[in-house]
Order: structure tokens, then C-alpha cells, then sequence
């Protein structure tokens, strides 16, 4: 089985601030990463140390200086423009802090949104809808609006959301940012059901205490991703 993610030798450079102005050091560089079907890991580290470039340039949002990305075992044309978005579509779902629901639409209109990029009926979907929304404890709320949850069940729904097209791979940047403890453990918990459905999970964070639930942590500092060792489970 291929790795759902294998980054070789990536590096990202941005250009100089100004014409004629020194080139500001690599984000990063020369980094090594492999992600297989239902691990879930974190990658911590300062602001600043290249966390949200990393997210950027597997979520294939920006295209890496040098380096090759691979998704189930094929290369990234990022000459392909119209390739690299089918990847998006179909094969990466994207988490945000800020979850970016339609405020005036119900929450199943929220989760089956996303496949109204994929030129197939929605019908096609609302059974997927449906077994998202009982296991994430939200088919009380199919009909409520969004603008009517609360942060927790809001990220769920995003959550619902990224997983309806059956993703190879689950970016979640600071998913848990705004919300409190038990909210936070109710994301969480979605994430590692992700996983353990085969999805490969990626946890962007600064917060340690959510360690406990993934498979292995990455710190990113000094332009590269080290494997640290893994938080034992809590009990």
C-alpha cells in the first residue's frame, strides 16, 4: 500500500522583500515526511517556524521552491493546474480554526456543500451526509442553522464537512484553537475516528495537551520536521 503523503527533499523559499534586497533565508528546507493510511500525527512548533507553509504546500495551496510531494504514490504536476485541483477535490480535506460555515444554511446544507464542486448530483451524497452527521453526534442539528451553534458543534460540522468526498488525507490547522476543553475533546475524538477509518490525519497545533491523541509528533523549528517521541495516552 502506498504512503497517502510522501514529501522528498521539499524546500520553500520566498523572494526578496524588495528589489535588490538580500533573499530572506528558506522556511524550509530539505525536509523528508511520510504519512500512511490512517496514522495521525501532529506537527508543533513556534510561530514562525514554517508550520503553516508546510500545511500550504501539502494542501498543494502553494507550490514548494524544490522538492517533490506524492500522493498515493504519484508525483504533483504543478504544472497541472487542473490536475492539482482534482487532488483537492477529491483526495484532501481542509480544517481550518476558522471553519468557514454558510451562516444562514442548515448544517447538512453545510456538509454537503463541498460536493457541489465535484459534477455529481447531490443525491449522491446525502447518505454519506447522513452516516457523517450520527457519528459525529450532530443529526439532532441536521436543520439548525449555523449561525445557531456553538464552536464545538460548529468545527464538527466542518469536520462532517471535509470528510463527505471520502478523503485520502485530513489537514486540520489549529482545529481546537477557539474552542474550550470539552469542545476540544469532541474534535479531537472526530479526528481520531478519521484515522481509524483509514484517513491519514495531519494536526497542525501549538497546543501540547492534545498530544495524547495522535500517533506521532513532528516539531518544526530551523527550517525542518524532527520526529519527537510519542505522548503516552492519558489512564
Amino acid at each position: 500500500m502506498n504512503p497517502v503523503l510522501e514529501v522528498r527533499k521539499l524546500s520553500k523559499r520566498y523572494p526578496p522583500s524588495a528589489p535588490g534586497a538580500p533573499p530572506p533565508a528558506p522556511v524550509l528546507l530539505d525536509v523528508d515526511f511520510i504519512l500512511n493510511p490512517g496514522e495521525f500525527c501532529a506537527v508543533t512548533g513556534p510561530s514562525g517556524s514554517g508550520k503553516t507553509t508546510f500545511l500550504n504546500l501539502i494542501g498543494l495551496l502553494d507550490p514548494p521552491s524544490q522538492g517533490e510531494i506524492r500522493y498515493d504514490g504519484h508525483p504533483v504536476d504543478w504544472r497541472n493546474r487542473k490536475a492539482r485541483a482534482e487532488i483537492r477535490k477529491r483526495g484532501v480535506g481542509m480544517i481550518f480554526q476558522n471553519m468557514h460555515l454558510l451562516p444562514g444554511r442548515s448544517v447538512r446544507e453545510n456538509i454537503l456543500f463541498r460536493a457541489r464542486y465535484l459534477n455529481r448530483p447531490l443525491s449522491d451524497f446525502t447518505r454519506r451526509a447522513d452516516e457523517l452527521m450520527d457519528e459525529l453526534g450532530l443529526s439532532p442539528l441536521a436543520t439548525r442553522r449555523a449561525d445557531t451553534l456553538s464552536g464545538g458543534e460548529a468545527q464538527r460540522v466542518a469536520i462532517a464537512r471535509a470528510l463527505l468526498t471520502r478523503p485520502q488525507l485530513l489537514l486540520a490547522d489549529e482545529p481546537t484553537g477557539n474552542l474550550d476543553a470539552e469542545a476540544g475533546d469532541a474534535v479531537m475524538r472526530a479526528l481520531t475516528q478519521a484515522a481509524d477509518s483509514g484517513i491519514g490525519v495531519i494536526l497542525v497545533t501549538h497546543n501540547l495537551q492534545l498530544l495524547p491523541y495522535v500517533h506521532h509528533q513532528y516539531h518544526c523549528a530551523e527550517q525542518t520536521l524532527r520526529k519527537s517521541a510519542p505522548t503516552p495516552k492519558p489512564g
